[in-house]
């Protein structure tokens, strides 16, 4: 089975790899997949063995991010229960310390209008002049802590799921709860001042 295979080939490289790492005094952190239980029909994230990889590597970090995206309908990027479920499953595996939680410094736009056009992504700091055109709607769904907001442009009306200091600040309080060795994001340079603080608040 292929991805069996797989599976078993990628936590081989990885401990070999980490082996002379270890050798030369350097430290190993690789990403992988957020998910919150093991599939074979998942393709994406079964081939990584979170137990192993996590007794191999020094961190994994997880890319609890793109749980939407251009692939798919439009949603959250990072709903805080999925956000949470991935990372308890992979702290029932992996040492907490070992992980490191990946926040999204991005979001996703999507032509409602015209459901074939490609999927615009924006930066954190792209979101305030957005928000401050007329006519832009906002919203928020409270239950996964993700707001969202809808413009219109050239008679087409898109929605775009974003990031804002909340949802930030409720995600990275999450390292101190699960005892996590830390965060990461995605992607430096795509953020801002208020990103890092609402960070910092969420870490006390």
């Amino acid at each position: 089975d292929d991805i069996e295979s797989d599976r078993a080939t990628f936590t081989a490289f990885i401990e070999e790899l980490a082996g002379k790492l270890h050798a030369m005094h350097k430290k190993l952190i690789i990403s992988v997949p957020a998910k919150s239980a093991e599939s074979p029909d998942d393709d994406w994230a079964y081939p990584y063995d979170l137990a192993a990889l996590g007794k191999a590597a020094d961190y994994l970090q997880l890319m609890t991010y793109d749980q939407h995206g251009p692939w798919g309908e439009p949603g959250p990027i990072a709903s805080l229960d999925w956000v949470e479920d991935c990372t308890a499953y992979s702290a029932s595996l992996v040492d907490p310390a070992k992980l490191l939680i990946g926040l999204p410094a991005y979001a996703y736009d999507w032509d409602t209008t015209d459901p074939q056009a490609e999927v615009g992504e924006l930066k954190w700091t792209d979101i305030p002049a957005l928000l401050a055109r007329p006519g832009t709607q906002t919203g928020r769904d409270a239950s996964v802590d993700s707001p969202y907001l809808i413009y219109t442009e050239n008679e087409h009306e898109h929605v775009v799921w974003y990031e804002d200091a909340a949802s930030i600040r409720s995600k990275a309080s999450l390292v101190s709860r699960y005892k996590l060795g830390g965060l990461s994001v995605w992607a430096l340079g795509q953020e801002d001042a208020s990103f890092w603080q609402a960070v910092d608040d969420g870490l006390q």
